[in-house]
């Protein structure tokens, strides 16, 4: 079902995404060793990435990095062990890494040696394993981005030099500091390896409309084109939000649920951008004013630093440049034809929960 809340799992849950669909299944079927998928938050990444990993067969592991405790190096080596050894025993090699096994009782518990294995060394006997066996270990990792942190760019470097037997997958909705993982400057660690990047982007209107349509036809409610219309309006085509209007739709009619989805989501995208300013404190107040700014309209580098000064708030130019930097690599904000604009409509309302304007 279309409207059905949370990333979908299921091909036929899955509206619009064909070209991606195939471009994903190709690319690891095919001789591509690491893979990139792009796109805003909300926009169905995740929805690809399980659909696909439910799909093919093999060798498979799904990482979802917000199941990390904390991004410390600490954290994520041993996050990343367990998970590879959870594969060793789910797939039956433990022979394979039988150097670093105390004791088996066939299936049912794995006493490991006191001193655990270096995540690398496990990684290279895993491969070695594939090889004899013939096989690809396919790994999905999702908002991959947080990993850039602690260095995983080399960890991905070494897999990708040294395990030829490793397919990775990699999805991120801060675009800017995925392209920082994946090496797009020189001197980063994957730097120069090739890589296939898909790209999911915000539905046009004509498909926000027939989603919509198609949506309300399986659960068989009627809605008229003048609330459709409405929904793409506030929504733009971000698919997230017009699933939680339709899923809210289910029970409540079309006014109360577009209300709830424009609160509910501005308070989700107000907790993420709490979240980022959280560690930039100093900075809050002018990266609120950038927001706010932009939540009238699209503006030039120049409008918005003299909409800044009006403010009371003379920003140096390179300093600004930086502030619009980041809110582009975090996703809060994008750039097109000179102009920066909110990625999503309602950051509007997050802006207004964040400022206490009304």
């Amino acid at each position: 079902m279309y409207f059905s809340i949370g990333p979908k799992e299921r091909k036929g849950d899955f509206f619009n995404f064909e070209q991606e669909y195939k471009e994903l299944k190709e690319a690891i079927y095919g001789p591509h060793r690491i893979i990139v998928i792009k796109g805003l938050r909300r926009t169905g990444k995740t929805s690809l990435m399980r659909v696909v990993y439910n799909e093919i067969k093999g060798p498979k592991i799904f990482i979802d990095t917000r199941e990390i405790p904390e991004i410390t190096a600490k954290c994520v080596n041993l996050f990343m062990r367990e998970i590879f050894l959870d594969y060793v025993k789910k797939e039956k090699i433990l022979e394979a890494i039988f150097s670093y096994i105390k004791s088996i009782e066939l299936g049912l518990k794995v006493t490991l040696r006191k001193e655990r294995p270096i995540l690398s060394k496990l990684l290279i006997e895993i491969n070695e394993e594939l090889e004899r066996k013939g096989k690809k270990l396919t790994i999905f990792i999702d908002e991959a981005q947080v990993l850039k942190r602690v260095g995983f760019d080399r960890l991905l470097a070494f897999i990708y030099d040294r395990l030829k037997n490793f397919k990775v997958i990699l999805a991120g909705s801060e675009i800017g500091l995925l392209d920082e993982l994946i090496g797009i400057e020189s001197g980063a660690p994957l730097y120069g390896r090739a890589k296939k990047i898909i790209e999911i982007k915000r539905l046009e209107r004509d498909k926000s409309v027939q989603f919509l349509k198609l949506g309300f036809s399986q659960v068989k409610k009627r809605v008229s084109e003048e609330e459709i219309n409405e929904v793409v309006d506030k929504l733009d085509g971000i698919i997230g939000w017009l699933t939680a209007y339709g899923f809210y739709s289910l029970e409540k009619g079309h006014e109360e649920a577009l209300k709830k989805t424009l609160t509910e989501g501005s308070k989700i995208i107000a907790d993420e951008i709490e979240k980022f300013l959280s560690n930039r404190k100093i900075a809050r107040k002018r990266y609120l004013s950038i927001l706010s700014l932009l939540s009238i309209k699209p503006l030039t580098w120049t409008e918005i630093e003299r909409g800044l000064t009006v403010r009371g708030d003379k920003v140096p130019e390179s300093r600004l440049s930086q502030l619009l930097e980041s809110l582009q690599d975090y996703g809060f904000v994008e750039k097109a034809n000179g102009h920066y604009k909110l990625s999503d409509p309602l950051i509007v309302g997050a802006v207004k929960l964040l400022t206490g304007r009304k």
